[in-house]
C-alpha cells in the first residue's frame, strides 16, 4: 500500500525509458533515509490516482502549463517541483524554435529543472529560467554502464534462453524509434489537457513529412533485414520497438516469416546494447547509450530525413544508405563511432561522481531550501470537475451510448474507440510496474553497490 505522505513523488510515463533510472534514484534516496513512492500516468490514466503528500514531485516532463498540470494532478499536495526532462535532445529546427517543447514556458518554469549537458542549460537559460534552478547532473542512465554495475545485468546465455535464442548465431540489434507510424487516427484522445498543449509546441514542424519518411525508411530497413536473413542462416535479429511504438500487424507478421528475427519489448535498450554482436539503429538517442556501454553501431539511413527535423546529435553523422553496404556490417566490426565524441559530450555530461549520486545531492537540498518552493498560487488544485474530466471522460464517454448523442460526435467516438482499443492497451500493457518489479530492479542495484559483485 501507498504511503499516504512521501518526500519525494516519482510521476513517471514510459517504464522502459524510465523505471531502472528512478529505481536508481530511490535507491540513493531511501539510502539516505528518505521516504519515496512512484506514481505510472498509464495506470491511472482513467481512474482517480491515490491520494499522496509530497515535499518534492518529481516530473517526467514539464514543457508548459499543461504538462505542469497533468503531473500537478497526480499528488494531492505538493510544495517543490523537479522536471526529470527523459527527453533532451531535439531536432536541429528545434534548436532554435522558440515553438519547440524543449523551450520550456509558463508556469513550469518555477520548478527545477535537470540538465544532461551544458546544451540543455544553455537553452533553458534563454527560455528565461533562473540558471540556480538548471543544475547540470548527467544522465542517470548512464550511470548503469559503469563498472560497478555490470552484474546487473542478465547474462547473455541466461537471456536468450527465455526467448528461445540460439547461442551460436550472431546477435544483431535494430533498435527501432517508429514513433509516428501506424498509430490509430486521433492517438492523443484521453490524455486531455497533457497531450493537447503538448501538440501545440510541435505544430511548427513538418512532421507530415516525417511521418512520411519514417514509413518508407522503416520499410526499406525490414526488406534489408530480412534480406540478411535470408542469405545468413547465421544471424538473429532483435527488433528493439520504441517504448511508445505502435506495433502494427506489418511488424508482427516479420515474426511469422523468418525464425531468426525477433520482437522484444521487455528489457531497457542498454540490456541488448550489452549482449547483441552487431547493433544498428534508425533515429534514436539510445546512440548514446551505445557510446558510453564502449560498443559501435551503424545508423541505418535508406531514406535521407529532412533536416528540420533531424535529431541535434546525428548531425554530420555517418550513415548506412545502401544494402550492400548492410550487409557487409556483419562481416567487421565498426571502426569508428558515426558521431562525434565531442557533440555527445556537450549534451550529456559525466565526471567521477555517478550522476545518481549527484542528482540526489541535488534532490536533497532542493527539499531543504525553502527558496525553491512553487509559489502557493501554482499549487492550487484545479476544480474537481476538470480532474474528473482529465482522468476518466475517456471511460465514461465509451460507456455513453453514441445513439444519444449528437451527429457531429459520432466520429470521434469511434476514432477514439479504435485508439482506445489498440495504442492505449499496448502502452498500459508495456508500462505497467508492479511491486515485485521494483523490487527485484532495487535488490540487483542493491547487489551492485553493497555486493561488489562485478563480472
Amino acid at each position: 500500500m501507498m504511503k499516504s505522505k512521501v518526500d519525494f513523488l516519482f510521476v513517471y510515463e514510459v517504464k522502459n525509458r524510465e523505471l531502472e533510472n528512478i529505481c536508481l534514484l530511490r535507491y540513493e534516496l531511501e539510502k539516505r533515509g528518505y521516504s519515496v513512492e512512484f506514481i505510472n500516468t498509464w495506470e491511472y490514466l482513467y481512474k482517480i490516482p491515490p491520494r499522496i503528500d509530497t515535499e518534492v514531485l518529481l516530473a517526467f516532463a514539464l514543457y508548459n502549463d499543461g504538462v505542469y498540470s497533468f503531473v500537478a494532478n497526480y499528488c494531492n499536495k505538493f510544495n517543490k517541483m523537479i522536471n526529470l526532462q527523459w527527453e533532451q535532445v531535439g531536432t536541429l529546427r528545434g534548436k532554435t524554435n522558440q515553438q519547440s517543447c524543449f523551450h520550456i514556458k509558463g508556469i513550469s518554469q518555477n520548478a527545477v529543472h535537470l540538465a544532461w549537458g551544458k546544451v540543455t542549460k544553455e537553452r533553458l537559460i534563454s527560455c528565461g529560467i533562473d540558471e540556480k534552478r538548471i543544475p547540470i547532473t548527467g544522465h542517470v542512465g548512464m550511470d548503469f554502464l559503469h563498472e560497478k554495475m555490470l552484474s546487473y545485468y542478465i547474462p547473455k546465455e541466461e537471456l536468450l534462453s527465455l526467448y528461445g535464442i540460439p547461442l551460436n548465431k550472431k546477435l544483431c540489434l535494430f533498435i527501432s524509434s517508429f514513433t509516428s507510424i501506424d498509430s490509430p487516427e486521433n492517438r492523443n484522445s484521453g490524455l486531455g489537457e497533457y497531450m493537447d498543449a503538448l501538440s501545440k509546441d510541435f505544430v511548427s514542424l513538418d512532421f507530415d513529412a516525417f511521418t512520411t519518411t519514417g514509413t518508407l525508411s522503416r520499410t526499406v530497413i525490414l526488406e534489408w533485414i530480412s534480406q540478411v536473413l535470408n542469405e545468413r542462416e547465421d544471424i538473429v535479429f532483435i527488433y528493439r520497438p520504441h517504448p511508445a511504438e505502435y506495433l502494427s500487424n506489418e511488424i508482427n507478421a516479420m515474426v511469422k516469416t523468418s525464425k531468426n528475427f525477433f520482437i522484444i519489448t521487455e528489457h531497457s535498450v542498454k540490456q541488448w546494447i550489452v549482449t547483441c554482436d552487431v547493433i544498428t539503429l534508425w533515429c534514436s538517442t539510445s546512440l548514446v547509450e551505445v557510446f558510453f556501454a564502449e560498443r559501435k553501431c551503424h545508423i541505418l539511413r535508406p531514406v535521407e530525413i529532412p533536416d528540420e527535423v533531424e535529431l541535434e546529435i546525428y548531425e554530420n553523422a555517418s550513415f548506412i544508405t545502401n544494402y550492400s553496404d548492410f550487409k557487409e556490417i556483419f562481416n567487421s566490426n565498426p571502426i569508428c563511432f558515426p558521431v562525434s565524441e565531442s557533440l555527445i559530450r556537450e549534451y550529456y555530461a559525466q565526471d567521477e561522481k555517478l550522476s545518481h549520486v549527484k542528482i540526489c545531492d541535488i534532490f536533497e537540498n532542493v527539499l531543504k531550501d525553502d527558496s525553491f518552493a512553487v509559489p502557493a498560487p501554482l499549487l492550487k488544485k484545479p476544480p474537481l470537475s476538470i480532474i474528473i474530466k482529465q482522468r476518466l471522460i475517456a471511460t465514461r464517454l465509451m460507456e455513453i451510448s453514441t445513439k444519444i448523442l449528437k451527429k457531429r460526435f459520432r466520429y470521434f467516438f469511434t476514432i477514439h474507440k479504435k485508439y482506445y482499443n489498440d495504442y492505449t492497451m499496448q502502452m498500459k500493457k508495456r508500462n505497467g510496474s508492479t511491486k515485485k518489479e521494483v523490487d527485484t530492479i532495487l535488490n540487483k542495484i542493491k547487489d551492485c553497490f553493497e555486493n561488489e559483485v562485478c563480472v
